[in-house]
């Protein structure tokens, strides 16, 4: 009697502990206690340079908790963002770089909505990726400076939660 009742806590525990991994698997819902996926989502914009460019300069920086500044007044601690840039020198126009990037951001999930930025400003390309329960992430490209060879993509993530304060 005894040895069929550890059996059968043995068996409730291996269930409760796979049921729970599938449906995390499943479950398509992201937080900060996966956010590694959702920043290896990021780091996958470095992919979409164009194979036309000739230098390219990768950054790539995971959100991590910093204290507060004790030197600053009312800081707090918190997360800092996840941030990948990508620097590029392309010889093709900007409307081949556009595409290829695009292309290769939609394979990956992500959704163009190019947007304004300033009021003398045309639209720059942009694009956003749903990390389900923690928002969007973005991503843009755009010449620097404007009508350039030199080009710039980035894309970032905020974690849900406080934003971090650190010292200068």
């Amino acid at each position: 009697m005894v040895l069929r009742r550890g059996r059968r806590v043995v068996v409730a525990a291996v269930l409760v502990a796979g049921g729970y991994t599938v449906w995390s698997a499943l479950s398509g819902g992201h937080s900060i206690a996966n956010g590694d996926v959702i920043y290896a989502r990021l780091t996958a914009v470095q992919w979409a340079t164009p194979r036309s460019a000739t230098t390219v300069q990768t950054s790539l920086n995971g959100a991590r908790w910093i204290p507060g500044c004790s030197s600053i007044a009312n800081s707090r601690s918190g997360w800092t963002k996840d941030y990948v840039s990508v620097k590029l020198q392309v010889s093709v126009p900007a409307a081949a770089v556009i595409s290829e990037i695009d292309r290769t951001l939609v394979l990956e999930g992500w959704q163009r909505r190019d947007v304004v930025l300033g009021s003398l400003q045309g639209k720059t390309p942009h694009w956003t990726l749903n990390v389900h329960s923690a928002g969007l992430a973005q991503a843009f490209a755009y010449a620097t400076p404007a009508g350039s060879h030199s080009w710039y993509l980035s894309a970032s993530w905020s974690p849900p939660g406080p934003r971090g304060q650190g010292c200068p």
